[in-house]
């Protein structure tokens, strides 16, 4: 990713950018576009023991079957 600064003066063109996106729910068909791994440990150090301690909570607080 490229990021470019400029200097706003009063000539600068200071009209908003418009994007469109389209509200498309994640699900299956993001699998493809963005590929990835289901270990945590492929996660950078603070994120992955966040996660890590995120799991063990929701895994203690499963109800038994």
């Amino acid at each position: 990713m490229t990021t470019t600064e400029a200097t706003l003066t009063p000539t600068t063109d200071q009209t908003p950018a418009v994007a469109e996106t389209s509200n498309e729910l994640s699900g299956y068909q993001w699998v493809t576009r963005f590929p990835g791994s289901a270990n945590t440990s492929d996660l950078t150090d603070t994120f992955r023991s966040a996660v890590d301690n995120f799991i063990s909570a929701l895994r203690l607080e499963a109800p038994q079957s």
